[in-house]
């Protein structure tokens, strides 16, 4: 941040003098969202210093800034000394000028500080892990036992590495969010405000801002670790939800398909029951609207009459699933259709990146 301020100061200062900037308005996704909010700091930082040439552009033209950070890591460092009162009324400016926008399960806004659910999804992705291995391998008694210990040595070496990284983890514990976090559980679910009051808060102590606490929101067991951390990261910058004008191939929740096939047979059904679908189009717009997160997916089973229409063009009924399992070989794979498979009457939907 500094290195390019140092560069790029001169230009920015020019373009804010010519269209007379009163608010400047940090954003980025990710890293980028970390960058940001560190800018703001560096810039607020600047406002007070009276030989910057910020604050002397303050004093002709009264500048505001804001963050508004999408995915971002935890990126400042929570001042525990109760005596600093000029850094705590410094953050004060930052947080009530700052808001990030995390999605569902993403373990980048909870990193480096929430230590707790980066815990939480490394236990839920080790046996995972080591069931991906097993079916990569030949199932000899040899390679199943080898297998089985690989699971232990995982757990402990992730154990072991914690251990030996005391000093590190007790700094990560100081990193936090501030302003408020706008939280997103799935696609469907509106928005709710959170803010991050540091390590020590939990469900049992108050809220000092009447707002509930960011860090009681806890990891939630995914077939897919991976996919879902990957998944959740970029759908707010890659939709939908946050964004209209996203390319149906580069949206993160994309809709992959397959005729003729069925999924998990009066199994992992959602609560609510069947969809009625009236064509293929309607078929994929409750889709989208029903797959409200990554591990979800579908079958819909289409009409047998008129036989005259295209099956595509009939009405169904589609039946939504939770938690689809990472592997095919674990979603009870059935073929469906008349004689020799060439008239289907169901289709398998899936969002990426289940199944």
């Amino acid at each position: 941040v500094k290195n390019d301020r140092a560069t790029n100061d001169p230009a920015i200062f020019d373009a804010m003098k010519t269209h007379c900037i009163t608010e400047l308005i940090l954003t980025g996704h990710s890293l980028g969202g970390g960058l940001a909010q560190v800018a703001q700091v560096a810039i607020e930082a600047e406002l007070l210093n009276d030989n910057s040439p910020w604050k002397q552009y303050n004093d002709e033209t009264p500048l505001k800034t804001k963050t508004v950070a999408f995915s971002a890591p935890m990126s400042i460092l929570a001042i525990d000394d109760p005596a600093d009162t000029k850094g705590h009324a410094f953050l004060k400016t930052i947080d009530k000028n700052s808001c990030t926008i995390v999605y569902s399960n993403d373990v980048v806004p909870r990193a480096p500080g929430y230590l707790g659910f980066v815990d939480s999804l490394v236990y839920d992705f080790l046996p995972k892990s080591v069931d991906l291995i097993k079916e990569k391998t030949n199932f000899l008694l040899g390679s199943v036992v080898s297998v089985f210990r690989l699971g232990k040595k995982l757990s402990e070496g992730y154990e072991n590495l914690k251990e030996s990284q005391q000093s590190l983890l007790k700094i990560f514990l100081l990193f936090r969010h501030y302003g408020k976090i706008i939280h997103y559980d799935n696609d469907a679910a509106m928005p709710v405000v959170y803010k991050d009051y540091g390590p020590d808060n939990d469900e049992s102590k108050a809220e000092p801002d009447s707002i509930p606490p960011f860090r009681t929101l806890k990891w939630q067991d995914t077939p897919d670790v991976i996919g879902k951390a990957k998944h959740d990261h970029n759908m707010t910058v890659r939709g939908p939800g946050l964004a209209d004008n996203i390319q149906e191939s580069l949206i993160e929740a994309k809709l992959s398909y397959m005729d003729n096939v069925s999924i998990l047979n009066n199994k992992n059904d959602v609560e609510s029951g069947p969809v009625p679908v009236d064509n293929w189009e309607d078929c994929l717009k409750k889709a989208h609207e029903n797959f409200v997160s990554a591990s979800m997916g579908g079958v819909v089973v289409w009409d047998a009459e008129p036989k005259d229409v295209d099956f595509r063009q009939r009405k169904g009924v589609l039946w939504v699933k939770k938690d689809l399992p990472k592997l095919s070989n674990d979603a009870d794979l059935e073929k469906g259709g008349g004689l020799f498979n060439r008239k289907p009457n169901r289709t398998t939907l899936w969002r990426t990146p289940a199944l």
